[in-house]
């Protein structure tokens, strides 16, 4: 059984008009990793001897046992992240079989608007460069699942960075052909998440570079001195029918989380706030159990926690709602401070 993680980002293209930036073109792009059968661990171990050797080479202030591009930019600028990136996925190269890209095609000027919802709630027409913009978020899974169309005699793992999303037709076709892990914060605490992050970085810049326009030749060229293959599926008003939204209720994947979830419950502060060691050493605890990253809100959360995922907690409420949690699962509880230090020996 071979992995293949999924991540998405968009591909924006614009013209200046009056000093002012105006979209010319828009799709998300999403992108597939698939690794050769049987180099899993291979594909880890060069991952982090590649990330130790980076991190000194480019004089990242930040260590961490997993790097997604974002933090990369923020901390070292576009050109050394690019450069960084594109290192690391050479360096792995030997273990890849191919990259998938998808994205979708619906030229506003032929479909101006692109039909959602009807089922349990009014159905609506919205501009299609909103639906395209709404498309984000969802194309993490949208893309496994138009890898899934053409692969369905293989069994794959498939790994998907989290993503938002109403419920769809292909969300169903998916997860009735495999079962899907998601991985909150799956950039920040899984490799092949994060290089496959790094790879939707890569091609966005790599096609601007070269001024290509999104096709899926110019996609395969951006790729061609690499030792792994490209695959492309573009999306058009065919599929429609399964990619758009049907209803306004959002997708659940509590069944589908990877497993340990490490849970952060911190009192009075969401973890999008949180930065440096505490959500550095939460993600590394993450990637050392093979799980992933989520902050805790009691009230949709509560219900997502399992047997063996782990209660992070901060603050006094927090650490009561982890000791009644903990009467209820079989939970790992640590504070903040403890999961630091627990995770102090997990980047050498």
């Amino acid at each position: 059984m071979s992995i293949v993680a999924f991540d998405a980002g968009d591909f924006l293209r614009w013209k200046n008009v009056e000093g002012q930036k105006e979209t010319i073109f828009f799709t998300p792009l999403g992108i597939g990793i698939k690794v050769k059968k049987g180099r899993e661990e291979d594909f880890k171990s060069i991952y982090h001897s590649s990330r130790k050797k980076l991190v000194k080479d480019f004089n990242i202030p930040t260590k961490r046992l997993i790097y997604a591009h974002s933090d990369l930019w923020k901390e070292i600028g576009h050109a050394k992240a690019l450069r960084l990136c594109d290192l690391m996925i050479t360096n792995l190269q030997e273990t890849i079989e191919k990259i998938f890209c998808s994205f979708v095609i619906l030229p506003p000027k032929e479909f101006e608007t692109v039909s959602v919802g009807g089922y349990g709630c009014p159905e609506e027409e919205i501009p299609t460069p909103k639906f395209l913009r709404a498309l984000t978020p969802m194309f993490s899974y949208i893309t496994a699942w138009a890898y899934s169309g053409r692969h369905r005699l293989e069994t794959d793992t498939y790994l998907i960075d989290n993503f938002s999303s109403k419920h769809t037709t292909a969300w169903r076709d998916l997860t009735e052909h495999v079962t899907p892990k998601i991985y909150p914060s799956g950039d920040e605490c899984n490799e092949f998440v994060s290089v496959t992050d790094m790879a939707t970085y890569l091609t966005e810049k790599k096609l601007w570079d070269k001024k290509f326009w999104l096709t899926p030749d110019n996609i395969e060229k951006v790729w061609e001195n690499y030792d792994f293959y490209v695959e492309t599926r573009f999306l058009d008003e065919n599929v429609l029918s399964k990619i758009r939204w049907y209803s306004q209720q959002e997708i659940t994947t509590d069944n589908f989380l990877a497993r340990p979830m490490i849970f952060m419950d911190t009192e009075g502060i969401s973890i999008s706030q949180l930065a440096g060691d505490p959500i550095v050493s939460a993600a590394a605890y993450a990637c050392s159990k093979g799980g992933a990253l989520h902050g805790f809100n009691q009230a949709v959360d509560a219900r997502k926690i399992r047997d063996g995922d782990v209660y992070v907690y901060a603050g006094k409420r927090a650490k009561n709602r982890a000791t009644s949690f903990k009467d209820i699962f079989d939970l790992e509880i640590l504070s903040v401070k403890e999961l630091r230090i627990k995770a102090q020996n997990l980047y050498k």
